[in-house]
């Protein structure tokens, strides 16, 4: 498997192989069709069938074997993608002691790039854009208690004086 900026997570690649259909290959009738005769239903059932095996399969010829191929190289590629995006996305949310440690400034700072991620990437994919507003949403309710610390700290020094 390739590898990016991230690692592959292979046993979500392997329960989501185990889990979706050929259908989403989106193949030839006679591809299509010769894969299901042959018992190869999901795509964990082709991940684990060799191109010789293909081969064999009846009225499937030297180019059916290729689209297949092809179509399933490109789908898991892109699979793999998407869950090296996802795992880099998670990775990188801020814990709660995180922010708790971190000033106002910096606090701002978080939900600003937070911000501007969601804005200015357009590609963004919907789990990657409910992280960056977790992020921003505790990241200001951190911003609110401290305000809160303070003016409390305020309020209560102005009647002991």
């Amino acid at each position: 498997m390739r590898k990016e900026s991230g690692t592959i997570d292979k046993s979500a690649l392997e329960a989501h192989l185990k889990d979706t259909y050929i259908d989403v290959l989106d193949l030839s009738i006679l591809a299509y069709n010769g894969l299901r005769r042959s018992g190869i239903i999901t795509l964990a059932d082709l991940d684990a069938t060799t191109p010789k095996e293909l081969m064999k399969i009846r009225n499937l010829g030297r180019k059916g074997c290729e689209e297949i191929i092809n179509k399933y190289r490109k789908y898991k590629e892109e699979k793999e993608r998407e869950l090296v995006k996802r795992k880099d996305s998670k990775q990188d949310i801020l814990s709660e002691v995180e922010l708790e440690n971190m000033t106002l400034e910096q606090l701002q700072n978080i939900i600003d790039e937070n911000k501007q991620k969601i804005e200015n990437s357009g590609n963004i994919d919907v789990d990657e854009e409910r992280e960056c507003l977790k992020t921003i949403i505790k990241a200001q309710s951190m911003i609110i208690s401290k305000y809160k610390d303070v003016i409390s700290h305020s309020v209560n020094e102005q009647r002991g004086t």
